[in-house]
């Protein structure tokens, strides 16, 4: 079942034993729930079947979905037996409890699994040197070896050489996974990237999170509008465009366009919505599926075709425009239009553009002959005209309403205009800067979060963290050397890319692309970009690829050198996700032994140092101890009555010594070693208090004395330059400066044949992606519990599994020109007539022979086709199904975890 830590002194036998006990605490409900601890209080889960000699610690959560929660394991000689979630205070709405969900609960079969890397490993038919010697066509095929650190390493850093000699800069790219395992505040940078470029020099490419502009050196993305509006991208989001959780409760009507909190984030995010639920906040649900969170809230279900929310959308500001009345009936807000926005409409445009040109004009059809109305845009999105209307209506300027967006709608080809459209909407109808009313994205931990404080001198968080104290360190570098997706798979097969830059406009160019060599840093890229088999195609065509993680991913399966490195639970974490901008910090020391022979990216950094020559306190000046202590004795916080920051911990000079640290005695409002030993701090608020927070209001009171900071203009840019000139200079779109309706390649209309006369395609149905509750991205997807628990089949409508013949539980082939995919049929009325469903995240398993992927990786059948700034269609893609005829496809939760101890080659 699994194997023992190297310092563990409980026998395998002992050790199976206690983990079938603690498994039989897991129960799956009706197939879709997981509970995965036993409720109660450390002595009471002792008393009731744990051991004597255990011990409660806090845990980090090994992959960042975006929630905010406390996990705690109960220890027996290393091996954690069960485990159990927030307790440390009574459960409230105003003072919640920081719960995990049932992937956080169920960790623990995850870090101590047969799939964990437990050795370095090489890949069995690569030899070092390039050309013939890669055998890149076994990638993915081939056995592996269990090899030393010592040969690793020289591995490694003797093929950085010979790769930048032989081919130069531009032939090696490395890369880092976006979010998930090990995403921290810095307090464990990478160590690649400083070998890169502080010690070798190695100007190659850079692979962050895949869209250019996502680097924090991308100041175009920050610089239009306020951080996200305009960007064409709302994943890039930022933290504080929504009211805090106590005003939440005054709204009234809340649309929820494209949310599933509940499986994206888990946790406390569904939590916050809830009680705005029970404040009689009305909900709207404007999703392709009716998912879970909807039904948690009672939302009405307004089906909706994907990639089609920006007809819909123009649609409601036709309405707005057609039915606004300001003395009998009044929806828009004039007054917010008219001080705090430009470019609405032809007498409010910027100076130097075309006065016909503004979006008023657009939606009335004055532009290009197309009125944006309801009966246009129902033909498009599905939408009845009438519930178009009605919906509109719902929102109009004196009804206290939310409008709320996840980052789906984005995710589709040609969806650049989406923010954009989305603050439109907001202004015309005055959803910002009041009680109640809110224009913005809240989809995961912003649900529960009480928001943030806002001074004279601008935004600031509750809990403000500390800094490592890390020597200065550009850890992203230079633009130019960013690629997008685009340059990891189709960048790597055509051998050109498109680039960001350093200058005010971007700088964005193709440029030519000769890729040798990969250094991945858990990088799940195989499972979570488009198109796998292209990406795989890739990875065979290299001469040496490196994979640094955690577990024996499927992408790492495709690597030469795997480097195994240490979970959360096993090394000094910070969470990112955990820390931003609200009432909580996160802090976790290591609360087990490393795994076997598996080291932190710290440690793997100063190996490869060492190649080159370079110590610990050249590069960083100190350990990760002391970065880990830095951060936590220099993390401030709010004082609710003089909106002044002070220190969170206080420390003694004793807990400076006893943990081997330099540092200097500090007064804070809770000790060193209770914050630790609880893996957390909770700030509690109140609703009247002084952390009270409404986005904008300040703006929107005085937009001439408090302007948005990241537009030329100052205010809200409906019309805005800046946008059209970033994303036309990129290349891969070619927008206006004002929202408008493009279709998306792969959208709906590209489902048929014949558009004008409805004649369908191939490829009639459309393929959405969503995350799923078994797993965050790829993390998590082996954890046999929540394989049981939650089956990653297909979802199709029962109209469309009738007209195939499909039955609940067939196994049916998915597929498409780019890819085959094998899932069992859930049929259900949740998801709209046309549409279907597989989640997100699947690890592969592609026979050879056929192409057919039986392990459900979506992107098995997602086009890699980018648009605006390499944003990608996740959510515009087109497959049919069928019922399989061949052998059926055996349940996830019946197929054994890749055992790594297995993989070794005899010889």
């Amino acid at each position: 079942m699994v194997d023992i830590p190297k310092k563990s002194t409980m026998d395998r036998r002992s050790f199976i034993k206690a983990a079938t006990i603690a498994a039989a605490g897991i129960s799956v409900i009706g197939g879709h729930s997981l509970v995965a601890c036993t409720p109660g209080t450390a002595q009471e889960q002792t008393e009731t079947g744990g051991e004597s000699n255990g011990v409660w610690k806090p845990i980090a959560c090994v992959a960042g979905c975006g929630g905010r929660c406390l996990n705690q394991a109960y220890f027996v000689d290393g091996i954690a037996i069960r485990q159990r979630t927030d307790d440390s205070h009574p459960d409230s709405p105003e003072f919640p409890q920081m719960r995990g969900c049932a992937r956080g609960r169920a960790q623990r079969f995850g870090v101590f699994a047969t799939d964990r890397l437990k050795y370095p490993m090489k890949r069995k038919s690569w030899q070092p040197g390039g050309g013939k010697n890669s055998r890149g066509e076994l990638r993915g095929r081939d056995e592996w070896q269990r090899i030393s650190w010592d040969e690793a390493v020289e591995y490694v850093a003797s093929e950085l050489r010979r790769v930048k000699e032989t081919y130069g800069d531009a032939s090696i790219i490395c890369g880092k996974g976006g979010v998930g395992i090990g995403r921290t505040v810095g307090t464990f940078a990478p160590g690649y990237l400083r070998i890169k470029r502080d010690i070798s020099s190695f100007g190659s490419w850079e692979f962050v999170c895949g869209r250019i502009g996502y680097s924090p050196n991308a100041e175009v993305t920050r610089r239009i509008n306020r951080d996200w509006y305009c960007t064409g991208d709302s994943e890039y989001l930022s933290r504080d465009q929504t009211n805090d959780r106590f005003d939440a409760l005054n709204t009234e009507v809340a649309l929820l366009w494209g949310i599933n909190s509940r499986d994206s984030a888990g946790g406390n995010a569904v939590y916050g919505f809830l009680q705005m639920k029970k404040a009689g906040t009305r909900f709207y649900c404007i999703n392709p599926y009716y998912n879970d969170f909807a039904a948690t809230l009672d939302a009405e279900w307004i089906p909706i075709r994907p990639g089609t929310d920006i007809p819909m959308m123009l649609s409601m500001a036709y309405t707005l425009l057609e039915e606004d009345d300001p003395a009998s009936n009044p929806l828009i807000d004039w007054d917010f239009l008219e001080r705090c926005t430009i470019g609405f409409d032809a007498d409010h445009m910027p100076e130097g553009e075309n006065p016909q040109e503004n979006f008023k004009d657009y939606v009335l059809g004055n532009v290009d002959g197309i009125p944006k109305t309801p009966e246009w845009a129902a033909a498009i999105c599905g939408v009845p005209v009438e519930t178009i209307r009605s919906l509109t209506r719902s929102i109009g300027k004196d009804v206290r309403a939310a409008l709320i967006t996840s980052w789906a709608p984005s995710r589709t080809h040609n969806s650049e205009h989406w923010p954009q459209l989305f603050m439109t909407l907001g202004c015309m109808t005055g959803h910002f800067g009041k009680p109640g009313h809110m224009t913005g994205s809240r989809a995961t931990w912003q649900g529960s979060s009480p928001g943030f404080f806002e001074g004279d001198e601008g935004l600031g968080d509750l809990i403000s963290l500390g800094d490592n104290g890390y020597k200065p360190f550009d850890g992203y570098g230079d633009m130019s050397k960013n690629l997008t997706r685009q340059g990891y798979f189709d960048g790597i097969s055509s051998k050109r890319a498109i680039v960001g830059g350093n200058g005010p406009g971007g700088g964005f160019k193709t440029v030519p692309l000769d890729v040798r060599m990969l250094f991945l840093v858990r990088a799940s890229i195989l499972s979570n970009f488009e198109n796998t088999n292209s990406g795989i195609e890739a990875f065979r065509s290299l001469e040496f690829i490196v994979a640094s993680d955690i577990k024996f991913t499927f992408t790492a399966q495709y690597a030469d050198i795997i480097l195994p490195v240490k979970s959360p639970w096993e090394k000094y974490e910070i969470p990112y996700y955990c820390n931003i901008g609200r009432e909580t910090f996160f802090a976790f020391e290591p609360a087990v032994e490393g795994y076997f022979e598996a080291r932190s990216d710290f440690e793997i950094d100063l190996l490869l140092a060492e190649k080159f020559g370079y110590t610990m306190e050249e590069l960083y000046g100190h350990d990760e101890k002391q970065a880990f202590f830095n951060v936590v004795s220099g993390t401030n916080v709010l004082d609710e009555k003089t909106l002044t920051y002070g220190p969170l911990v206080t420390i003694t000079q004793e807990d400076i010594d006893s943990y081997g640290v330099e540092g200097e005695p500090q007064e804070g409002v809770v000790g060193f070693r209770e914050v630790l030993d609880k893996g957390m701090y909770q700030l509690q608020t109140k609703p009247g208090d002084n952390f009270g927070y409404i986005a904008y209001e300040k703006f929107r009171e005085d937009p001439e004395k408090y302007p948005t900071p990241s537009s030329e203009s100052g205010k809200m840019e409906i019309h805005c330059r800046a946008l059209a000139d970033v994303i036309n200079e990129i290349g891969f779109s070619n927008i206006t400066p004002y929202p408008r309706y493009t279709p998306p390649e792969d959208g709906y209309e590209a489902s048929f044949r014949d558009w004008e006369n409805r004649i369908p395609g191939d490829y009639p149905f459309q393929l959405i992606q969503v995350h799923y509750l078994r797993r965050a991205h790829s993390s998590f997807d082996t954890i046999y519990p929540l394989r049981e628990a939650f089956r990653n089949p297909i979802f199709m409508n029962t109209v469309d599994a009738a007209e195939k013949g499909i039955t609940q539980g067939d196994t049916v082939l998915v597929h498409n020109s780019v890819g085959k995919v094998l899932r069992q049929a859930n049929i259900t009325e949740r998801i709209m007539p046309g549409c279907v469903i597989v989640p997100f995240g699947a690890y592969s398993d592609i026979e050879d022979e056929s192409g057919i992927d039986r392990g459900g990786n979506s992107n098995t059948l997602t086009r890699a086709k980018f648009s605006g700034k390499a944003q990608g269609n996740y959510n515009s893609n087109l497959v049919n199904f069928e019922k399989y005829r061949g052998e059926p496809l055996t349940p996830d939760a019946d197929i054994s975890p890749i055992d790594v101890d297995l993989l070794f080659a005899s010889n």
